[in-house]
């Protein structure tokens, strides 16, 4: 039976990953914590690894984030997550290891990118340094996938943080709900990144840089009006700044080809499944903090002069 690790299961794609996995029993899973393995640190990551010794390895985890930013030595960080991994896991072991669409740096985002795109421009942020690096890196190696996420959304994210579960909660806090620009995003349900994981495993696919991205984009005034739509109200919003900011998108043909045109759930079903999670769990939602608007004070602060 085939063994699989999983990083990062204590962060937000990480824990939806581990939730769908665990209801397979077509092989072993283990998902350490990170009080278990520091993965900077590589006798650490070899006496995991040789302990376990698996046949893939799914990479989620990254640089602790604060708040919407990074640790200062993000870069430094999952450099070393990712190299002391490649360098320890067994021969054949296969590597998903995760990516963000800032490998294209955020000043340069352009419609729809596409995989070439990587290397056109060099991020100037050390997170999208080292995504960057690393994409770049394994495209030379075997048995090593590269999935760039982009904008993905769904339970168990930082609402705080996170604009779709950000107006959510705002909504069912009572809360009005500014934007700070408008923009047109990929928005990824993590459903559909669980799913799309499983077809690529089940497919042993093994080498490739793919845009795991949906095929429709949406404006952000668009989603705030969806949310809306979903809890039956029509409560009105406010757009600070006109016009539009970056451009967020990106091209999943490539994707595609390889999962037979999977198909992506609709935004609309995706954004009414996580209203009920968080209508279902309202009482954890810390209103207090979602006064703040630290997402808005962010996007102002990302946008200044």
């Amino acid at each position: 039976m085939k063994k699989i690790l999983l990083t990062g299961s204590e962060g937000f794609v990480g824990r939806n990953l581990l939730e769908v996995l665990r209801q397979r029993n077509d092989f072993v899973l283990c998902s350490p914590r990170q009080c278990d393995v520091d993965l900077t640190d590589s006798a650490d990551v070899a006496r995991c690894v040789d302990a376990f010794h698996p046949d893939l390895i799914i990479h989620s985890a990254t640089s602790n984030t604060v708040g919407k930013g990074y640790d200062s030595n993000v870069c430094e960080q999952n450099l070393r997550m990712f190299f002391n991994l490649l360098r320890h896991r067994p021969q054949g072991c296969l590597i998903y290891t995760l990516c963000s669409g800032s490998s294209y740096n955020r000043e340069n985002w352009a419609e729809k990118m596409t995989e070439d795109y990587l290397g056109v421009h060099i991020p100037a942020d050390s997170q999208g340094f080292s995504k960057f690096v690393i994409a770049s890196y394994a495209k030379h190696l075997e048995d090593v996938v590269t999935l760039r996420l982009f904008g993905i959304f769904g339970k168990y994210e930082d609402y705080r943080y996170k604009f779709i579960s950000n107006t959510i909660t705002k909504r069912l806090a009572g809360l009005d709900v500014t934007l700070f620009r408008d923009a047109i995003y990929d928005y990824l349900d993590v459903t559909d990144f669980c799913n799309i994981i499983e077809q690529l495993f089940d497919r042993n696919v093994r080498t490739g840089d793919f845009n795991v991205t949906p095929d429709d984009s949406i404006k952000l005034s668009q989603v705030i009006e969806t949310v809306d739509h979903c809890l039956g109200i029509n409560k009105g919003y406010q757009i600070a700044n006109p016009g539009l900011g970056k451009t967020y998108t990106g091209c999943n043909k490539k994707l595609c080809a390889i999962l037979d045109n999977f198909q992506f759930s609709p935004i609309e079903v995706s954004i009414r499944r996580l209203v009920s999670h968080y209508t279902n769990n309202r009482q954890e939602i810390d209103c207090e903090s979602l006064k703040q608007d630290q997402l808005l004070q962010y996007a102002k602060s990302i946008n200044s002069p």
